[in-house]
């Protein structure tokens, strides 16, 4: 996913695109009772969540420059890293 989008330069498409991957996977996960289909709707979703991983980097360089970058690319790591610290 992140190949194709530098290739073509369109970043939004493919992010949608894969966050849709995650949605339908958790969705469906929830939903369905029978382990093995789960487990298949949790791949589905973990293959969105590394796919947009690539793309999503990208957004804070290609709105910000300079400093702005810098800072808007450390807040976006921040706030993920209070995640590992108040998901437990």
């Amino acid at each position: 996913m992140g190949i194709h989008s530098d290739r073509t330069g369109e970043r939004k498409r493919h992010a949608a695109i894969a966050f849709l991957c995650i949605i339908a996977g958790l969705g469906l996960a929830s939903t369905v009772a029978d382990p093995t289909i789960k487990m298949l709707c949790l791949c589905i979703a973990g293959f969105g969540f590394f796919a947009v991983l690539p793309v999503f980097w990208t957004f804070p360089t290609a709105f910000l420059s300079g400093a702005g970058a810098a800072a808007g690319i450390a807040a976006v790591n921040s706030i993920g890293n209070l995640g590992g610290y108040f998901g437990p």
